[in-house]
């Protein structure tokens, strides 16, 4: 009963992030932080700590480097698609043909970033 409690407890943490985390070579689990902050460039002074994939949001990047210990993020790479869709309608009264066409779009984004620690 205790391991399945430990392993229902890892699993629990494990899809607490928004978004895919792949640490670094060397880097073991570090204990979570506040916040985390997106930057331009990599700092000089801070160790990356591993990769986020597949976040839909910055919101989500932030969150997902933050649970696995990083305190700063660059975004690597922003792959947006725009999704459209068209409803038709035609209605014919006393020989009158009518129509609307009705569109709808959507954008979606799947970032990936660098995270870092610069905390001790």
């Amino acid at each position: 009963m205790r391991s399945l409690l430990v392993l229902a407890c890892v699993n629990l943490a494990a899809c607490s992030d928004p978004a895919d985390f792949l640490p670094a070579r060397g880097v073991h689990d570090l204990p979570s932080v506040k916040e985390a902050y997106r930057v331009p460039t990599a700092p000089e002074e801070c160790r990356s700590i591993g990769f986020v994939k597949r976040a839909s949001s910055i919101e989500d990047v932030a969150r997902t480097v933050a649970n696995n210990g990083g305190d700063r993020f660059v975004v690597a790479y922003d792959n947006k698609s725009t999704t459209t869709e068209t409803e038709f309608a035609a209605t014919k009264t006393f020989g009158v043909v009518t129509g609307s066409a009705t569109s709808r779009t959507e954008k979606h984004h799947l970032f990936t970033a660098e995270a870092f620690r610069c905390a001790p």
